[in-house]
């Protein structure tokens, strides 16, 4: 019966014996936070012919007292007595004496692990027993250290996912650095809570969003998906919603169907048609988006925000939903003007800041669009703010929109939802004072929106300039390729579970790899992320191509006929596609 059991293990390869734990190297005897094996052979321990491979990053296990300890291959050396002195070597060498031909110095060689402890397995079961994958799940602390002479295996197969805490039928983002598994991971454990995305320029953030929209998107109903909510600040996600040739040899004629049930759950709206509806506006609203206004000015603008409501409240025979009929700014600013008891210049002054807010043209009598034509279950709204060049304007319209998504979330009014926030930095800097003006709102959602399940992405190149109030909330952190060491060192002093060599490697990580850690799995992970299924028309793009674009442009534009009169619908269609197209305003209407 025991021989049966052994068989089904290998069969399954869940393990694979790859050395022996020895004593004393580097100094260091095994102990209860790392011990080193020599990697071994089943055929001759003087074998230079190491089976399996073996990598940093793998993971192994080694029966103890305890049950199964389990730890991750840190460093790798090798190590041959016929080389360890150097005078010796010196010596051959400068008799022009290869040792190689005096010595079996190739036999010698041996490979030194070291391995970093995680956890251990609890159980009575033996290697040879049948064991339960499900155990791997349950870990405790190392109590005690393995014994020197004990066997070390290399962790693999439903042992390895359960240790991790992946899930069959989670979402796919990548192959498990070292390994050939598959990392899918749990919904709920990965967007419970909040999550970061950090990675300098470059290093394929966009990339890794479009691929877990593609996994979100694609999920059967029946195992349920919140909303999402990108905000796009630089249009580089255009591309998922954009016609592909269909034609190409490039795409798999199977894959076409499933692309197009993913583009068909895609909306975008255009940054330059959003308006921010006056009456849902506080006078302390007013103040944010201007912080000039002062304390008087702000009694005052109470008064005739009032007044408004009053004014432009509808009849109890109205029938629709709205109890306002609608105003914008200039009727307050006419409710202002119209005070004679209030002081000529404070009211001057007031009028003057709430000019400014006017001219910016994205406050109305309604909002557009709608809360609930943004949010959606199950689909993707991106909102494309790259047509807006004002920071301030799009500060200004994402805490209107993030302020109402949350307030309709809180009041169950609206599914769940996910906001990614692109450029994070600019939305959530750790000092910004009254210029921040969405600060305080996703600081809020960073802080609460868990409990409603209302979650953040924050997407970052500048971890160190990100809030540390709103980062410390996010209990998943994807890390990809980092350079800079105040970054480093800022996410290092963030997270616990970054050891020196996690670091190390980070620095180091090629374009479209990454470090998963935090509450979506149970231990950090590197990944490889995997290729993404929707093609993008526009492709990568080199600065001598877009020079050359550039010229063919200015060549169009030096031989067309300017555009003086142009419908909404036109700018709706076409300017996403045209950046640089010319409008000249025909004032004389």
């Amino acid at each position: 019966m025991t021989q049966q059991k052994i068989c089904i293990s290998r069969s399954e390869q869940q393990i694979e014996p790859i050395g022996i734990v020895i004593s004393g190297a580097n100094n260091v005897s095994p102990n209860i936070f790392e011990y080193s094996f020599i990697l071994t052979n089943n055929n001759s321990a003087f074998s230079t012919k190491i089976t399996p491979f073996i990598q940093q990053g793998q993971y192994c296990l080694v029966e103890s007292n305890e049950g199964f300890v389990i730890g991750i291959v840190e460093q790798i050396r090798m190590n041959n007595q016929y080389f360890s002195n150097a005078q010796t070597v010196k010596n051959f060498n400068l008799a022009n004496v290869d040792m190689q031909n005096f010595f079996p110095s190739d036999q010698w060689e041996c490979h030194i692990v070291d391995v970093h402890l995680l956890g251990t397995v609890h159980s009575k079961n033996k290697l040879s027993d049948e064991i339960d994958p499900l155990t791997f799940k349950r870990m405790h602390r190392v109590g005690f250290p393995v014994s020197p002479g004990n066997k070390v295996y290399l962790l693999k197969g439903s042992f390895l996912r359960n240790f991790l805490g992946l899930d069959e039928n989670g979402l796919n983002i990548g192959k498990l650095s070292s390994y050939k598994l598959d990392v899918k991971l749990n919904l709920n454990r990965l967007f419970n809570k909040h999550v970061a995305i950090l990675a300098q320029s470059g290093a394929g953030k966009s990339y890794l969003l479009s691929v877990l929209f593609e996994e979100l998107l694609s999920r059967p109903k029946d195992l349920g998906t919140p909303a999402l909510f990108l905000i796009d600040l630089h249009g580089e996600y255009r591309f998922l919603k954009e016609k592909y040739d269909d034609t190409q040899d490039k795409i798999d004629r199977s894959r076409i169907s499933s692309m197009k049930s993913i583009q068909n759950k895609i909306t975008t709206f255009n940054g330059l048609f959003i308006q921010i509806g006056v009456p849902d506006l506080t006078e302390y609203d007013f103040k944010r988006y201007q912080p000039g206004i002062s304390v008087p000015q702000l009694r005052e603008l109470r008064k005739a925000i009032k007044n408004c409501r009053k004014k432009f409240k509808k009849s109890k025979d109205s029938t629709d939903d709205d109890t306002l009929k609608g105003y914008d700014i200039n009727d307050i600013i006419t409710e202002i003007s119209e005070n004679p008891d209030m002081n000529s210049k404070l009211q001057s002054t007031l009028i003057g800041w709430l000019a400014d807010l006017n001219n910016l043209r994205i406050f109305s009598k309604h909002g557009s669009p709608s809360i609930h034509g943004l949010i959606k279950v199950a689909k993707l709204t991106i909102l494309d703010l790259s047509s807006i060049i004002s920071m301030r304007k799009k500060q200004i319209i994402l805490h209107y929109l993030t302020s109402k998504l949350f307030y309709f979330r809180r009041s169950g009014k609206i599914p769940p939802f996910i906001i990614f926030l692109e450029e994070a930095h600019n939305f959530l800097p750790e000092s910004g004072g009254k210029n921040a003006i969405t600060k305080n709102i996703f600081e809020t959602i960073a802080r609460e929106g868990r409990k409603f399940f209302a979650q953040l992405v924050l997407v970052s190149q500048r971890p160190v300039r990100l809030s540390t109030t709103a980062l410390s909330q996010c209990n998943t952190q994807i890390i990809m390729r980092i350079t800079n060491p105040y970054d480093l060192n800022h996410i290092k002093q963030t997270s616990e579970a970054l050891t020196r060599s996690s670091i190390e490697i980070i620095s180091t990580l090629p374009t479209g790899n990454a470090l998963i850690m935090g509450a979506a799995l149970n231990y950090p992970i590197f990944t490889k992320i995997r290729r993404r299924n929707l093609p993008n028309p526009r492709g990568e793009k080199t600065i001598s191509e877009v020079c050359q674009k550039y010229i063919e442009k200015e060549a169009f534009n030096s031989s067309k006929q300017p555009i003086t009169k142009i419908s909404p619908n036109f700018i709706q269609e076409n300017f996403l596609e045209f950046d640089n197209f010319e409008i000249k305003e025909d004032f004389s209407a």
